[in-house]
């Protein structure tokens, strides 16, 4: 694995989810792609640490992914691959975290006792 930038999805280039034939297996990719954008989706909505993500920012991120991989039908893949994150990273709601408040550059922790 490249060390440079790999906190960037785009440049963090883990190809174990092409097939020998060189087809896209979507549950690799859904599974690479949230190991190093953890996202999660509720009621069709993504969300990450910083909150919505819009679909057309996802759309681009995993374009820049297969476009070296594929070149016909690349929008219809890309569509297929966001329905299965939808998939993956579905969950009936966001967890609660009742002790912090999140601000814009991190959490404020309380330590207080009701």
């Amino acid at each position: 694995m490249n060390s440079e930038n790999v906190d960037d999805p785009i440049t963090l280039r883990d190809y174990s989810w092409i097939t020998e034939d060189g087809k896209i297996d979507e549950v690799s990719f859904c599974k690479s792609f949230v190991a190093s954008n953890p996202i999660k989706c509720v009621n069709g909505i993504f969300y990450g640490m910083d909150g919505v993500v819009e679909i057309e920012n996802l759309r681009a991120d995993i374009y820049q992914l297969i476009c070296e991989v594929l070149t016909n039908g690349v929008a219809k893949k890309v569509d297929n691959l966001i329905e299965a994150l939808k998939l993956e990273t579905h969950t009936k709601e966001l967890p609660l975290e009742l002790d912090r408040i999140h601000v814009v550059n991190g959490s404020l922790l309380s330590e207080w006792e009701f």
